[in-house]
């Protein structure tokens, strides 16, 4: 079996973080009808969302999803991708990606969702304490058993990505088809260190070994930086402010002019119109949100407008 995330028939997956917590159920229904009618096919989730949200524990974005599933009887048309790894134990330290940790998650995920399989399965963080092949075996196992489709990371450098595509062509294990990471127009200061370094951001080692290596897709979370780009409430996260950004912020105000959009919609355009092409995983707590991300998906960036934002040099 295997899943190509950018064969789906809109560059866009839906990022679902907050669905049945932050956004109650009946908001978080009407989005997912609307992004399926839209043609949307691709869910973003994870076991540990969002157990950082009073009075949650994790899985209630998985749970969400699967009522949702169910009650609508989508699950043909979606494209269901959750992580496992980054709930925490008892200690509040991540439970991590032994092989026993993959196959009890999977399981979990597997019954929330209400699913026979999953269809895209992430390693949530990097985890260098357990061995690649462990991970891997534990990943092989369950696609064999039919429980997923394909497997991929998040928040993994592309070193270690290297690493373990290498081992998985050597001990014929299942390989990592996408990697989901922090992406956006705007570029960190170098050495930015995001979230304790769980998170990280797709740098150009990454980028590069995403458009030489075939079968790798790349995914971008955070990429309208919570509404940064066009809600003056949200500001620019403290890594972002430098010189060179405030050109690209500039000229993406001047283009939103020009074409009669937001700057936030031509964010997710450039996205999807570079090469690596990259598919948003952008978020919505409202329809006009979801609204106006399904347009950007749709936008159509001339070669001259996509100099103009690829010109700017930095940080």
């Amino acid at each position: 079996m295997s899943f190509d995330p950018s064969a789906e028939p809109l560059p866009l997956a839906l990022g679902c973080m907050y669905f049945g917590s932050r956004l109650p159920r009946a908001e978080a229904f009407a989005l997912l009808d609307r992004f399926a009618d839209a043609g949307g096919t691709l869910l973003d989730t994870a076991d540990c969302y969002a157990f950082w949200e009073p009075g949650c524990g994790g899985g209630e974005s998985e749970s969400c999803i699967g009522e949702w599933l169910g009650s609508r009887g989508k699950r043909q048309a979606a494209r269901v991708c959750t992580k496992v790894g980054a709930m925490p134990g008892p200690d509040g330290v991540r439970e991590g990606l032994s092989g026993v940790t993959v196959s009890r998650a999977v399981e979990g995920s597997l019954r929330r969702l209400g699913v026979e399989r999953i269809d895209l399965c992430y390693a949530h963080v990097d985890d260098r304490e357990v061995p690649l092949q462990e991970t891997l075996s534990a990943f092989a196992r369950l696609i064999e058993e039919g429980k997923l489709r394909a497997v991929a990371c998040s928040n993994t450098s592309a070193g270690r990505i290297r690493e373990a595509l290498a081992l998985s062509a050597r001990e014929a294990l299942p390989a990592w088809c996408a990697v989901q990471q922090m992406y956006t127009y705007l570029q960190p200061l170098p050495g930015t260190v995001f979230l304790g370094g769980a998170q990280l951001f797709a740098d150009a080692g990454l980028l590069q070994l995403c458009r030489e290596t075939e079968g790798l897709r790349l995914l971008a979370y955070s990429p309208l930086l919570g509404g940064a780009y066009d809600r003056e409430d949200k500001p620019i996260p403290e890594p972002f402010l430098h010189p060179a950004n405030q050109q690209r912020l500039q000229l993406l105000q001047q283009l939103a002019r020009e074409r009669d959009c937001r700057p936030g919609q031509l964010v997710l355009a450039w996205m999807i119109h570079r090469s690596p092409s990259v598919i948003p995983v952008a978020g919505a707590s409202t329809s006009g949100q979801l609204e106006a991300n399904l347009a950007a998906a749709r936008m159509t960036l001339s070669p001259e407008e996509m100099r103009r934002l690829d010109a700017i040099s930095g940080p």
